[in-house]
């Protein structure tokens, strides 16, 4: 594969190009979608590219499909209070394998298989160069119904570097949640590679603020700091509640980067 990565890229034959692309560029192939890696790499993905998709890479689902899949589900779980409509569940309800493989692993775990599933563990000491309190996704696979985990070791660089960032980022977060102090938030974002691209740290706030105001009801945490929504009509980044739910403006841009930032954005080359 790794002899191949270029053609594999190149030609687009095999999907996921970018995958391919950061094959040839570290040896090493992601097993994921394409896009869960690059949204954490903005040199490659960000407000500059992602339109035009120079590595065909999906843009964020569909807002109308996800609401004929809540409305598709609303319906199925009203039609299941009646047993007049059972015939759905022996339909569309069965246990199946499906793409998370929990059916699978549950199985195997039971079965006493040792097959290999991708599993989200603690690290203690599993890639040295993490933190041994974060939580990491890798092989792993069941002996005796207890988990053990497949021996990764050393990253190589750079993707040792790109995880260790993600990583600490992820400890900041996780520690303003628990203070529930905006102060210990915006740190966090400010690091956070997405939002280091863009440079400009009154949007970054204006971004948390927004965000904190439309989420508040699951963060209690920070209730005596969200703004009301006089105070956030005063914010110079607002945004409308009406720009996030309706369906046609939801992929609008209402705030651009500046422009100049787009030497930094990763050119497609052919």
């Amino acid at each position: 594969m790794r002899e191949t990565a270029n053609y594999m890229y190149k030609s687009g034959k095999f999907g996921r190009p970018f995958n391919f692309y950061l094959l040839k560029q570290t040896g090493y192939l992601t097993y994921v979608e394409d896009r869960h890696v690059a949204e954490f790499l903005p040199q490659y993905y960000n407000y500059f590219n992602h339109w035009d998709k120079p590595f065909n890479i999906t843009d964020l689902r569909s807002v109308y499909r996800v609401q004929l899949e809540r409305k598709l589900m609303y319906s199925l779980i009203k039609a299941l209070r009646t047993k007049r409509f059972s015939w759905i569940i022996k339909l569309f309800l069965r246990p199946t394998e499906g793409i998370e493989k929990a059916l699978l692993t549950a199985k195997d775990k039971e079965r006493n298989i040792s097959r290999h599933h991708v599993c989200n563990v603690l690290n203690n000491g599993t890639i040295p160069s993490l933190p041994n309190n974060c939580v990491i996704e890798i092989p792993c696979y069941f002996k005796n119904k207890e988990i053990y985990k497949v021996k990764i070791g050393n990253l190589a660089s750079p993707i040792r570097e790109w995880v260790s960032l993600q990583a600490r980022n992820q400890q900041l977060v996780v520690d303003a949640a628990l203070s529930g102090n905006p102060d210990d938030l915006i740190k966090a974002l400010l690091v956070d590679p997405m939002c280091d691209f863009i440079e400009d740290e009154e949007k970054i706030e204006a971004l948390m603020m927004n965000m904190l105001y439309y989420q508040k009801a699951w963060l209690p945490n920070f209730s005596e700091s969200i703004p009301d929504y006089s105070d956030l009509k005063k914010i110079k980044y607002y945004i409308e509640k009406g720009e996030l739910c309706k369906r046609n403006i939801a992929r609008k841009e209402k705030y651009h980067p500046d422009k100049s930032l787009k030497v930094k954005s990763w050119p497609y080359i052919n």
